[in-house]
C-alpha cells in the first residue's frame, strides 16, 4: 500500500503528531504536503488547510531557497535521513530558521512512498549566534584599536622623553624631567579608562576625559591650595581618539606650566575653553599671571614646554594664536575627525 492518506494508523498517528514539541510535515514523492501537525501551523502561521495539498517549497521558501529543500526531499527517495537547516518565510513575511530532521517514509512492502520532517524553530538561536559573532567581530576590532592606541602611545612616550633629555644638565633637572614624564603619561593613560565605556573604539566621551584629567592634575598641582581658581567649558561630548589624547597633552602641559611659572604666590585663575563651532573645534586656554617674556620669541627658540605645544597643534592640523599680554593665552582652532583612522 502506498498511499499515505489511506493508511489505517492514521487517525492515532495524527494524535500522536499534534502532541509534539516540534512541527512534523508529510509529503508524498511529489513533494505535495499531505500532512502536518498543529505545531508546525504555529511555526509557520498557516493553516492546515494552506499548507496540505501544495508543494511545501512553493508556499514556505523564497524562489532561490527552494531547491534546497526540494534536493532533500529526493535524497529521502534514496533512503537517506539528514539534519540541515533552512531559512523559512512565515505567512506574515518573517524569516524564520528551521531545523529539519528529514526521513523516508516506507509502506509494508518496503518501498519510499514519502518523507517526513521534524521541524525545530531555532531562530532565537541563530540570532544569538548572529549577536555572538557581531560581539566576538567587535571584541576583535577592539584589540586591535588596542595594539594600535598601546603603540602610538609608547612612540608618542618615546619622543617626549628623547626631548626632555636635551634639557637635562644637574641632578634636580633629572628629578625635575622624570616628574613631568609622569604627568604627561597619566595624561595618556586616563584616555584608557574612559575610551571603551563610550561604546566607538573610534570616538571618545571628551567632556569627561577632561574632567577627569583635570581634576587629577588640580590635586597633584595643588591649584586649591595655591588659590589658583581653575575655571573649565568642555562642551565637545564626541571627539576623536588621537585628537583626544593630544588635546589631553596639551591642557597637561599648558596648566602645570602655568601653575608652576605664571603667578607669584598669590593665586590667580586659569580659564579652559573646548567648543565645537560647525566643523571645527576650537582649544582656548588662558590665565592671568605674569604673562609671556617680553622677548618672547614666536618661533620658541629653546622652551621645551612651547616646542611640545606647537608639536602639539600640529598634531591636530590646527592653527595656533598666542598672546603674552595681561597673562598668556594659546588658542588652537583644528578640524573636527568623525572617524578613527586606525594604522
Amino acid at each position: 500500500m502506498s498511499d499515505l492518506t489511506r493508511t489505517d494508523e492514521l487517525p492515532l498517528f495524527m494524535r500522536l503528531m499534534d502532541m509534539m514539541h516540534d512541527g512534523v510535515m508529510v509529503v508524498d514523492l511529489n513533494e505535495v504536503v499531505v500532512y502536518v501537525n498543529n505545531r508546525l501551523c504555529e511555526i509557520t502561521g498557516y493553516t492546515h488547510n494552506e499548507l496540505v495539498g501544495n508543494v511545501a517549497a512553493d508556499v514556505l521558501l523564497k524562489e532561490e531557497a527552494a531547491p534546497t529543500m526540494r534536493k532533500k526531499v529526493k535524497e529521502r527517495s534514496q533512503r537517506i535521513s539528514e539534519n540541515y537547516e533552512i531559512k523559512v518565510r512565515r505567512k506574515d513575511g518573517r524569516e524564520i530558521w528551521l531545523r529539519i530532521s528529514g526521513s523516508p517514509i516506507l509502506d509494508v512492502d518496503n518501498k519510499v512512498v514519502g518523507s517526513i520532517g521534524l521541524h525545530t524553530d531555532i531562530t532565537e538561536k541563530k540570532e544569538y549566534e548572529q549577536r555572538l559573532k557581531s560581539t566576538l567581530s567587535e571584541k576583535a576590532l577592539l584589540l586591535k584599536e588596542t595594539h594600535h592606541r598601546v603603540k602610538n602611545n609608547l612612540q608618542v612616550i618615546s619622543s617626549l622623553m628623547s626631548l626632555q633629555i636635551k634639557t637635562i644638565n644637574t641632578r634636580e633637572d633629572a628629578i625635575e624631567a622624570f616628574v613631568t614624564c609622569q604627568k604627561r603619561i597619566y595624561a595618556m593613560s586616563v584616555i584608557h579608562d574612559i575610551v571603551y565605556d563610550f561604546g566607538d573604539s573610534g570616538m571618545i566621551n571628551f567632556t569627561m576625559y577632561g574632567a577627569k584629567l583635570i581634576s587629577h592634575l588640580c590635586r597633584a598641582l595643588g591649584t586649591k591650595e595655591q588659590n589658583i581658581l581653575v575655571d573649565t567649558n568642555l562642551a565637545v561630548n564626541r571627539m576623536n581618539v588621537d585628537d583626544a589624547l593630544t588635546c589631553g597633552l596639551l591642557i597637561n602641559e599648558l596648566l602645570t606650566n602655568s601653575v608652576e611659572h605664571a603667578f607669584d604666590g598669590n593665586g590667580g585663575s586659569v580659564v579652559l575653553s573646548i567648543t565645537r563651532e560647525k566643523k571645527k573645534i576650537k582649544f582656548s586656554f588662558s590665565d592671568d599671571g605674569k604673562g609671556l617674556p617680553d622677548n618672547f620669541d614666536p618661533n620658541f627658540g629653546d622652551s621645551l614646554g612651547l616646542s611640545l605645544i606647537q608639536s602639539f597643534a600640529d598634531r591636530l592640523d590646527g592653527q595656533l594664536d598666542i598672546n603674552g599680554r595681561d597673562g598668556a593665552s594659546f588658542q588652537i582652532v583644528f578640524p573636527k575627525k568623525e572617524e578613527q583612522q586606525t594604522a
